[in-house]
Parts: structure tokens; C-alpha cells; sequence
């Protein structure tokens, strides 16, 4: 028989709880380090490249049933890391947190931007986003290039729409987005029926 401890958030969690989920996601009784007994099990095997484990048992009262995970406690290689923040979709339970090992990175790996060379009037990066076991896909970031100014979109270097040319000769810096972005530097000479002019400051477009 199990003994029962205490009751939190009006739950019944046993002698062998591990922590207090009430304030997660995890939508069910309790977490056990241990199977309960009368409770039927379902394993989930979601620890990568570990070279020591825990198991957790994820259980749900009503249907007496547990969701049964393997966490990791150490890694086996140098350069990975535990990684917490990994969410599963469980058969008993949902969204149940876990940790196991992944190869260390900030985040994603992001390019410097580069002028496109089958048209000139974009920019492209390279994004990596890494999956746990180090490898990742790539994606392309499109923005217009300086003297441009729209919203960059394609599917491809050779698909590229919304970059229009700044007008009159006029300029922008790489990424704008709008008309009133493009301007006349400073010291820009031109000349109409009044006489030659020089513009002393810069002199972006109105609408």
C-alpha cells in the first residue's frame, strides 16, 4: 500500500515525489521516482547521449497509468550539455519536461550579410538552427540592400521580390524598409532653371 505524505494544490503525491508540479505543464497527479503499485506504465525514451540516467514516472490517478522517462544526469561526451528546457508530448501526461544531452551552442548561428551577386539590390544571411544532436538546417534571411528600400521576400538567391531602387539617385542604408528611408547626402550638387545648388545637410524623400 502507499503511504500518502501530503496533499499540495489538492493533489496526492506519495513517499517517492520528486518535486512539486502543480505549477507545470504537466497535466497530471504526480512525479515518482519509482512505479507505483497498481499503476501500468508507458516508456517514452527521449535521454540522448547520456552516460548516467534517472527514470521518472509521470502518473495519472484516474486512469492508474504512468508515462515512464529516462533523464540524463551526466553526458558522455565533452562539449554537450544537459539540456532542460525540451518538451515531449506524453501518452498519459502532456508536455512533460525532461533533460537530456546536447552539443552546446548560444542559439542560432547567424551569418554576416552579404550582397546578393545575381541581384544586387538584396542582401542575404545564413541562419543555422541547431537540433540537439549538432545538426541543423539552414534557412536565408533577405533584406534590401543600401540604395533600396521594400520588404525583401523570396524563396531562393534567384527568387527575390520587394526591393525597389531609392528615386532621383538618391540612397538608403542596407535594410530600409520604406520610401522616406532613402535621402540625398549632404554635399549632393544639382542644378534647375534657378541656378546650380548644393544640399548641406542630408535630404531624405517626403511622401
Amino acid at each position: 500500500m502507499i503511504s500518502i505524505t501530503k496533499m499540495i494544490c489538492g493533489t496526492v503525491f506519495i513517499t517517492v515525489v520528486t518535486a512539486n508540479i502543480c505549477n507545470a505543464a504537466v497535466q497530471c497527479g504526480m512525479e515518482v521516482s519509482t512505479q507505483p503499485s497498481g499503476y501500468t506504465t508507458i516508456s517514452l525514451n527521449v535521454a540522448d547521449n547520456c552516460s548516467s540516467t534517472n527514470q521518472i514516472y509521470f502518473c495519472d490517478p484516474n486512469s492508474k497509468r504512468c508515462d515512464f522517462v529516462t533523464r540524463c544526469n551526466t553526458c558522455s561526451n565533452s562539449g554537450w550539455t544537459i539540456s532542460y528546457d525540451t518538451y515531449i508530448d506524453g501518452t498519459v501526461c502532456t508536455d512533460i519536461p525532461i533533460t537530456q544531452c546536447c552539443k552546446t551552442y548560444p542559439g542560432p548561428s547567424v551569418g554576416t550579410w552579404t550582397i546578393n551577386s545575381s541581384n544586387r539590390a538584396y542582401q542575404y544571411r545564413r541562419i543555422k538552427n541547431y537540433k540537439c544532436d549538432g545538426t541543423y538546417t539552414t534557412t536565408n534571411e533577405y533584406r534590401c540592400a543600401a540604395g533600396y528600400y521594400g520588404d525583401a521576400k523570396g524563396t531562393s538567391l534567384t527568387n527575390l521580390t520587394g526591393c525597389v531602387q531609392c528615386p532621383s539617385g538618391g540612397t538608403s542604408v542596407a535594410g530600409s524598409t520604406v520610401i522616406t528611408s532613402c535621402y540625398l547626402p549632404s554635399w549632393t550638387t544639382g542644378s534647375d532653371s534657378t541656378g546650380s545648388y548644393i544640399y548641406t545637410s542630408d535630404c531624405y524623400y517626403n511622401n
